[in-house]
């Protein structure tokens, strides 16, 4: 190799860096980190030490009591870094998470593209007591002053149910 400055080393670990991932999922947390070094000529380049930071987005979700009890059985929330609405492009089972009652706690993303995959869009979908379906959605974007990424934030949500002038607040 040439002798000079420029060199780098970059260090994948965890659920990225495997064959076909799961986009999403609730076990796997992912580690990405990277390091420049130089190479002098006749001498033996010291270790490069690498810090490896978490690389996913994390959504960590609870529900308040309230949620159970003013919703029946069944509702959810699911989350995915690309919006859930769309007909036309339904996001596949394993790039989203789907909160529930019994499935509650952080959850991780793969960032691929952080260009692009740069905001957590979320549904949730539940019935009400009265059996009135009841549906909110809601985008979460990037707002990291340096790089606009969702790469290694942390995204909690806490949801409760409340009326405010005959209207419920999510």
């Amino acid at each position: 190799l040439p002798t000079g400055n420029g060199y780098r080393v970059d260090v994948v670990a965890g659920e990225a860096a495997q064959t076909n991932p799961d986009k999403a999922n609730f076990e796997n947390k992912s580690y990405a980190g990277s390091a420049d070094f130089n190479i002098v000529a006749n001498q033996i380049t010291e270790k490069v030490k690498v810090v490896a930071k978490i690389s996913n987005a994390i959504t960590n979700v609870s529900f308040d009591e309230t949620i159970g009890q003013n919703f029946n059985d069944g509702y959810k929330l699911t989350f995915a870094l690309a919006d859930l609405t769309k007909a036309d492009a339904p996001v596949a089972d394993d790039d989203k998470l789907v909160y529930s009652a019994t499935q509650t706690g952080e959850g991780y993303f793969i960032v691929d593209n952080p260009i692009l995959e740069n905001k957590l869009y979320w549904v949730f979908e539940g019935t009400k007591k009265d059996d009135t379906p009841f549906t909110a959605k809601g985008v979460i974007e990037a707002t990291d002053a340096t790089d606009n990424s969702l790469v290694g934030t942390r995204h909690t949500m806490n949801f409760k149910y409340v009326v405010k002038d005959g209207t419920l607040i999510f």
